[in-house]
């Protein structure tokens, strides 16, 4: 028996282990190959078009989300979460989803130029400490 629909399971059981939205953006984006989302246990539960609708709901909703969060929200993500890879190393064009939302590429990169520059200001020694 089913308890939740592919997107509630895909959230809530798989994108809620990763802690920050950059992250979330990052491993949606590669489990993206040729314009579909490769998710095989999503897949074997719900069907192959509830999983990559499911996906695509989610990628949108994360970007969204990215796009509303506060930048020293998302740089401090960025700073205390040691297993993602630095922002400078997310390819800005490869993690955008179909569904912008509303919002726009130019908008998302400049928020990560700034997260990036925002991160460093963080691991920067401080002289006078």
């Amino acid at each position: 028996m089913k308890l939740f629909g592919a997107l509630e399971d895909f959230v809530n059981e798989t994108l809620a282990q990763l802690p920050s939205s950059l992250g979330k953006l990052r491993f949606i984006s590669e489990m993206r190959k040729d314009n579909r989302y490769e998710h095989w246990g999503l897949s074997k539960t719900y069907g192959e078009e509830a999983a990559q609708q499911a996906i695509a709901e989610a990628h949108a909703d994360t970007f969204e989300h990215t796009l509303t969060t506060p930048v020293p929200t998302l740089a401090e993500e960025a700073h205390t979460t040691d297993t993602e890879p630095p922002v400078p190393f997310l390819n800005p064009d490869a993690v955008l989803p179909s569904d912008l939302r509303g919002g726009t590429e130019r908008h998302f990169k400049w928020i990560l130029k700034v997260v990036d520059l925002l991160h460093h200001s963080h691991r920067r020694p401080n002289p006078g400490a």
